[in-house]
């Protein structure tokens, strides 16, 4: 996995089976706003708790106090690892 910090962009190289090395490569776009990481971290968990609760589950959050007010990133992306770690 290459970061280029001077870009917006995430290239991985793909590497396909059986050695053969083609040079395909996938480009993700990250966002870089500003965003309050307590409100997505908030925001994620009830839209998870719903379905938590069907299922007799309690979903809890514990945010650390010294987490910054405001960070510069990809909200969304945020998000969906958060969603991911959680349901996985």
């Amino acid at each position: 996995l290459d970061i280029d910090e001077n870009s917006d962009f995430i290239t991985a190289e793909l590497l396909y089976k059986n050695n053969i090395m083609d040079e395909n490569i996938c480009k993700m776009i990250l966002e870089k706003i500003r965003f309050a990481p307590v409100k997505i971290i908030t925001q994620t968990i009830s839209t998870l708790k719903f379905r938590a609760e069907e299922k007799n589950i309690i979903l809890e959050i514990h945010i650390d106090p010294f987490i910054p007010p405001a960070l510069i990133g990809d909200p969304y992306r945020l998000s969906q690892i958060l969603i991911n770690l959680i349901i996985a």
